[in-house]
């Protein structure tokens, strides 16, 4: 299926970290879907939406990094995105929002446990199986505060995100209540 995303970059402040060896941007990357995705609903940090192509729909929930560490370059908007796949069935990718390197592993953090995403395709990662899916969901719920995302782009530097995962909960809620429909 073809990616049909159009992103717009906006960054709105750079500011030096004390700590000289890193530094710490804060940029604001702001997802905007094309037309044919519309937004549903917002819950605080995470927005769902609805995908209409060929008769099918399909629902996900979006969240951009509300802090990025040590990454200077020029990147497109970053986003996590939980899929829904059916009843308490969900898909966890995300995108960098730039090429990655395919010889430094993608590192999510959540609920002080780290865990490794394919990255295969050259823009996105993505859980290694359903398991993966539901246990690294299983504890976003938990910590419900934030996860952060180590990345790298093909020139070897390092993208640190961090997603606020306020309102992730009340997101899948939503799909659970709303988007089943779609896939009877």
């Amino acid at each position: 299926m073809k990616r049909c995303f159009i992103f717009i970059l906006l960054l709105l402040l750079t500011q030096a970290s004390a700590n000289a060896d890193e530094q710490d941007l804060n940029r604001k990357y702001v997802y905007v879907p094309q037309t044919e995705l519309k937004l549903v609903k917002t819950f605080q940090d995470w927005e769902v939406y609805h995908q209409v192509s060929n008769s099918t729909t399909r629902c996900y929930a979006f969240a951009s990094p509300y802090r990025t560490k040590a990454f200077e370059g020029v990147r497109e908007a970053p986003y996590l995105i939980i899929s829904f796949k059916g009843k308490k069935q969900y898909s966890l990718s995300l995108n960098p929002g730039f090429l990655i390197d395919k010889n430094n592993e993608i590192i999510l953090k959540t609920n002080n446990r780290s865990y490794l995403l394919n990255s295969a395709l050259p823009n996105y990662a993505w859980t290694y199986s359903s398991t993966q899916d539901k246990t690294i969901i299983e504890d976003m719920i938990k910590d419900g505060r934030s996860l952060s995302v180590r990345s790298y782009n093909v020139s070897d530097d390092t993208a640190l995100d961090f997603y606020s995962l306020k309102g992730m909960a009340e997101a899948l809620k939503y799909m659970e209540e709303n988007c089943l429909i779609f896939y009877n």
